[in-house]
This record gives structure tokens, C-alpha cells and sequence, in this order.
């Protein structure tokens, strides 16, 4: 599975996963593919891509990033950490151990903006 993954790159979603997997002759059901994935991003081999509400996008996590959202097309890009490394910002929580951030960077991306395409309201 991690290989199907990493060979369709960029943010895929389970459902995109299973179907590569199945035309590569693999026999999974629906939920083995979910249960896979998600014990694959507890493992912190896999993370997920957060756009929002919606499909849940799963990427190789080989370096710790964000992600741009369009609101025009939808694309998601990935944003490099602006500050160090993971969580790459600093939560101000009293007796907290913060190791995660994920920021969504939101408006229209370069070739939306190119394009003269409005964005969605």
C-alpha cells in the first residue's frame, strides 16, 4: 500500500489507493485500505493532507509541510515549513506537548490567478 501511494504521489485519497491497488491485481476490501492507511499515519509514515471538510488526502511523509488550498479549482499544494521543523510553530498551552501544527493556507492558486478564474464564494 505504501508503494501504491508513493508511486501515485502528491495528495491521494483512500479510494484513489484501493483502486490503484486493485488494478495492480490486489484483492483489499474498502475498509482494509482505510484500516492500513490510517495505522500507516499513526506510525507517522504516512500523513494526512488536510484541506478541510471532505475527502481525506493521504501523502508519503517524508519531510513535514502545509498545505495550500484553491478555493476557485481545489488543487492542494504542499507549503514548506516557514519556521524549522515539525510542529514548525510554537502553541502557547501550559503543560502541553505540542509535536504537531498543520496549517491550511487558503485564496486561489498561481494558475487560477494566471487564469482570470474568480474565486468560488
Amino acid at each position: 500500500m505504501l508503494e501504491a501511494l508513493r508511486q501515485s504521489g502528491g495528495h491521494r485519497s483512500a479510494e484513489a489507493v484501493g483502486v490503484r491497488l486493485t488494478d495492480g491485481g490486489a484483492s483489499l476490501s474498502r475498509g482494509t485500505v482505510y484500516k492500513v492507511l490510517d495505522d500507516l499515519v499513526s506510525a507517522g509514515i504516512v500523513m494526512l493532507a488536510d484541506r478541510g471538510p471532505g475527502t481525506a488526502l493521504y501523502e508519503i511523509a517524508d519531510v513535514w509541510h502545509h498545505h495550500f488550498v484553491c478555493r476557485t479549482c481545489g488543487v492542494v499544494i504542499d507549503v514548506p515549513c516557514q519556521i524549522g521543523s515539525k510542529p514548525c510553530l510554537e502553541g502557547d498551552l501550559a503543560g502541553a506537548d505540542i509535536d504537531e501544527a498543520q496549517v491550511i493556507f487558503r485564496g486561489r492558486c498561481p494558475k487560477c490567478v494566471t487564469d482570470g478564474m474568480a474565486s468560488r464564494p
